[in-house]
């Protein structure tokens, strides 16, 4: 223990306000230490536990989003994590965001404008986190204006979450659109998995509150299962030096959700119903200035009709039927009051639009001989409309106006969208199976994409898998790149291609002392037709959408994730990343080269569980144009404590984040939004009281 805090010490080093954060190096040998401490240990109970016993203790992890059926994760045809319900219970998390920072390849940050953050796939990071896709329950949540799912499922109650599923590479040759950098399943709790009924009730930092009613129940005939979550919180108001207007403050980060879930099984159907809305203040605002009135207004609804049936033992079929409402109302204080002397309440814009979705899929799967072959057709409509804009000032000039006027931002407009897609799975060993498939998308408003996809699993020896995977996705132009107007900045393009990539992947998976397991994956994204605005004509014309960018990402993800039983289990991961700009050859901004996470789950007690998170990022490089430092590396601990077992089915959960308060920030695009950056994540403590009756 002493060598180990004297490396501590040798490894740690100065942060820009002076703070010690660990190296790399100082987490990887941590994780190291305690594994190889307890190598000892397993080779004495490896001699006195018989395979039967190993094979019971050792549960698989399963994957269903890489084939649309259920697959163990070492021959799944896909670079991918899952995390379950323990873990995300043991582990503190909040929302979907402190899942999916903790996955090999994904960070997350502050978006420059929206009250949300933006998740970077792969060194790839963009303001609305379009390249990703999102599904619950196979059910995907995409909103049409931004291509964003970030509005509102960022932030989605965690307690109703049975596992996500993540994929890390292309998925467009099964799901389509979006399926670009990324595919993440969110599969929620149902009756299998609620009994009762199950409260939590949570206070903490920032007059946050939280509340969730999650419950259960099994007929002889139906079904009934879901949840009822509300969250509020003031927000950390965070000191911003400088805005764009040259103001300093707080921001606003105030946040107010109620998430309310419903599933009814009946026979062979299921059907599932959603409503979330997140009202937020921003954490700078649309003009990246500070204000005190802005709120960012989203909802979303869903319903979702499924039916599956056994035909044979060989063939089965799914149908489903579904229906999205969504409607996105910010009201934007774009600069404070007094502003230019003219606007004495503020230079103020409410963008408001709706959206609707009604869509069906069938897929069928059958086997014949070493095949599983997966056929499916989709049909989606898409409707935008209502799409209208109040403010105070033209929308052209900036002269101000009668508050209230009306304008148009955007457009209303439909999208009609069909798709075919086939799949195999060939088992052609028991060691080695081979997938292909591909999937036609035509869209009615940019035309057609082909995406096919290949992937051969290969256990080429004892516990030990090889993976060579090739797809290719794309990404739809979202309607706000295809027919924004009244902008005199930047305007839509409705001759917009969609965004494309081929992704090169292989991955490496040993699993020894059967309670260890160890991946390293290489992976090379080659994109093209990135959208961007293109050059202005003059400077009082607005520049248009264009296909014009490209890029060249390549990089490893290397993992080692061990279970030694009795809910002590961790795992180290490290990602790399190069991400270089196609056309200029520069290297793209605002990323990490270098990435790192480590956890620590002990139950020492059966009254007590403890979980340890480590987070580190390397520095992050600005554009060449840029002549700001670059943001130096940081770490992020957090500790979640859970008593339990001491009184019937009570537990208690106090989680501390951002463990040591170091100060740390997020990039501002450029010196003319917020020079010194986006200061980020003051501690906060949370304590909840969860009880099952």
């Amino acid at each position: 223990m002493q060598l180990l805090i004297t490396n501590y010490k040798l490894q740690t080093k100065g942060t820009k306000d002076g703070s010690r954060s660990p190296s790399i190096l100082t987490l990887a040998l941590i994780l190291l230490l305690f594994c190889t401490n307890s190598f000892a240990y397993e080779l004495a109970a490896l001699e006195s536990e018989t395979a039967e016993d190993l094979l019971l203790f050792f549960e698989e992890e399963e994957l269903i989003i890489a084939t649309k059926h259920k697959t163990p994760l070492r021959k799944a045809p896909a670079i991918a994590t899952v995390i379950t319900a323990k873990d995300i219970r043991n582990m503190g998390a909040r929302n979907l965001m402190d899942i999916l920072k903790r996955v090999p390849g994904i960070g997350v940050s502050t978006a420059e404008v929206p009250a949300f953050h933006a998740v970077e796939v792969r060194g790839i990071r963009t303001l609305y986190s379009d390249k990703l896709l999102i599904m619950v329950d196979g059910h995907r949540i995409n909103e049409s204006m931004h291509g964003s799912s970030m509005h509102f499922f960022a932030y989605m109650s965690v307690d109703s979450i049975k596992r996500v599923e993540i994929i890390r590479g292309p998925g467009s040759a099964l799901y389509g659109a979006n399926a670009f950098l990324s595919v993440i399943n969110i599969i929620t709790k149902n009756t299998d998995d609620i009994k009762g009924v199950q409260v939590t009730a949570g206070t903490g930092s920032f007059d946050t509150q939280h509340y969730n009613l999650l419950f259960g129940h099994k007929g002889e005939k139906i079904k009934i299962s879901g949840f009822v979550d509300y969250y509020d919180t003031n927000g950390q108001s965070l000191f911003i030096e400088q805005d764009a207007a040259g103001n300093s403050g707080d921001t606003l980060e105030w946040q107010e959700r109620p998430d309310i879930g419903l599933n009814i099984e009946y026979g062979d159907f299921t059907l599932r119903s959603r409503y979330i809305r997140n009202e937020m203040g921003p954490i700078i605002g649309a003009a990246s200035a500070l204000n005190d009135e802005t709120v960012q207004d989203w909802g979303q609804y869903y319903t979702d009709l499924t039916y599956k049936k056994d035909i044979s033992d060989r063939v089965n079929i799914t149908s489903r039927l579904y229906y999205d409402q969504v409607r996105l109302n910010p009201y934007w204080e774009l600069f404070s009051e007094g502003f230019r002397g003219v606007y004495p309440d503020g230079m103020l814009g409410n963008p408001e639009s709706k959206h609707r979705k009604l869509g069906g899929e069938f897929t069928t799967d059958f086997s014949v001989d070493d095949h599983r072959l997966t056929a499916g057709v989709m049909y989606e409509h898409i409707k935008q409309y209502d799409v209208h804009s109040f403010g105070n000032f033209h929308s052209i000039t900036f002269a101000p106006q009668t508050h209230g006027e009306k304008d148009s931002f955007n457009r209303d407009v439909k999208r009609k969208i069909w798709a075919l897609y086939v799949q195999d799975v060939w088992d052609i060993q028991d060691t080695l199976s081979l997938t292909t498939g591909v999937r036609y998308d035509n869209y009615s408003d940019f035309g057609d994409t082909t995406n096919p996809r290949a992937g051969l699993v290969w256990e080429f020896m004892e516990n030990t898998s090889l993976k060579l995977l090739y797809g290719s996705a794309f990404r739809a132009p979202s309607f706000a790149q295809l027919y924004h107007i009244n902008n005199p900045s930047i305007i839509g393009n409705p001759n917009l291609n969609p965004e494309k990539i081929k992704t090169y992947e292989a991955g490496l998976e040993h699993r020894f002392l059967q309670r260890y397991t160890a991946r390293l994956s290489y992976f090379y994204n080659d994109i093209e037709d990135l959208i961007a605005s293109g050059d202005k004509p003059s400077a009082t014309e607005p520049a248009v959408q264009q296909n014009k960018g490209s890029a060249e990402i390549d990089g490893i993800e290397a993992e080692l994730l061990f279970d030694l039983g009795n809910d002590n289990y961790g795992f180290f991961n490290y990602s790399y990343q190069h991400p270089i700009d196609g056309d200029t050859g520069q290297r793209l901004p605002d990323v990490p080269a270098h990435r790192a996470n480590a956890m620590l789950n002990l139950a020492p007690w059966k009254y007590l569980n403890a979980n340890i998170n480590v987070s580190w990022t390397g520095k992050r490089y600005r554009d060449d144009r840029d002549t700001r430092s670059d943001l130096p590396d940081e770490t992020m601990i957090d500790l979640t404590l859970i008593a339990k077992n001491f009184y019937k089915t009570l537990e208690i959960r106090g989680s501390i984040y951002n463990l040591l308060d170091n100060y740390y920030q997020d990039p501002s695009p450029h010196p003319g939004s917020v020079p010194n950056d986006f200061p980020t994540n003051k501690r906060m403590f949370m304590v909840e009281a969860r009880y099952t009756f």
